[in-house]
């Protein structure tokens, strides 16, 4: 007998543990019905930050200072 057909047991038994364990874990306990509640004021009233925040396009659109801002900083 060659090995190929010992391999497909085998295989076959991986393939319904890996198909069937999910399966019989959702048959056993399924989900409850979703609650329709409606959401909570706080969580929609809370702004997000990444609308207050400007971020530039180009690397040239960022300001660096020159030597002379920098020299008239440290004295």
């Amino acid at each position: 007998m060659s090995w190929m057909w010992l391999n497909l047991p085998l295989g076959a038994l991986i393939f319904l543990a890996v198909a069937g364990i999910p399966l019989w874990m959702v048959l056993k306990r399924p989900d409850h019905r979703p609650s329709f509640e409606p959401i909570p004021v706080i969580a929609v009233a809370v702004p997000s930050r990444a609308s207050a925040v400007a971020v530039p396009s180009r690397a040239s659109a960022v300001a660096v200072p020159s030597r002379a801002d920098l020299a008239a900083a440290r004295s």
